[in-house]
């Protein structure tokens, strides 16, 4: 047998007993675990989130998978949020407040987008004898998501469902006091809803839409 032929099955030999031995220090690049042992189910997801992430329903993994095929940076961003306990809006700040002369203007109620953002619950508008407005959400909850805030938009809901940015007149009513829990914000008196057809909530930090609610004036 030719030296070099003879020399290449014995290098060949020698790799495959070294890569035998050496097993359990990369067999973690084959399985998917850290050098912890943790099952990595999602890459570049906190290990202790791993196993949560896991549990999800099977759509929910596959969505956030394609997000983070994506931009896995929004996507992890996400994904840290929704798996993070709810926050409750203190039982104080969850009464409707105390108005004059109220009336109910409009209302609507939140919708699901997809697997991975939605809320639920509705709102009433009451308008005040000042003319000022109290927009206030009831069993209300939503997906936990990187500062989340309520937009008075004038765009129609299908539209903002797709369209995070802020128009001239859209007005950004403040961050969510919660996740889960009643809720209200206030209008001034200067503002007409004649022009506005939704309220859109909307990650601030990652520019995404987590729901719509359609306004419609009583």
């Amino acid at each position: 047998m030719n030296n070099r032929i003879r020399f290449f099955l014995i290098a060949i030999g020698a790799l495959l007993v070294a890569a035998t031995f050496t097993f359990p220090q990369w067999q973690h690049l084959l399985s998917g675990q850290d050098d912890s042992g943790t099952v990595e189910v999602l890459s570049g997801l906190a290990p202790e989130l791993q196993p949560t992430f896991e549990a999800l329903p099977v759509e929910q993994q596959n969505t956030y998978r394609r997000l983070a095929g994506e931009n896995a940076e929004a996507a992890l961003a996400m994904i840290n949020a929704a798996l993070q306990p709810p926050t409750v809006v203190p039982e104080v700040d969850q009464a409707l407040p105390s108005m004059t002369g109220p009336v109910v203007v409009a209302g609507g109620a939140f919708n699901r987008l997809d697997e991975v953002r939605g809320a639920s619950g509705s709102f009433t508008v009451y308008q005040q004898a000042d003319q000022s407005k109290v927009i206030y959400l009831e069993d209300f909850s939503v997906v936990n998501g990187p500062e989340l805030h309520l937009i008075l938009s004038t765009k129609p809901p299908d539209d903002a469902a797709i369209d995070p940015n802020l128009g001239v007149t859209d007005i950004d009513l403040g961050p969510l006091k919660g996740s889960v829990g009643n809720q209200s914000f206030m209008l001034p008196p200067e503002v007409s809803l004649v022009n506005y057809r939704s309220l859109v909530i909307v990650s601030r930090a990652l520019n995404v839409v987590y729901s719509v609610a359609p306004l419609s004036l009583r």
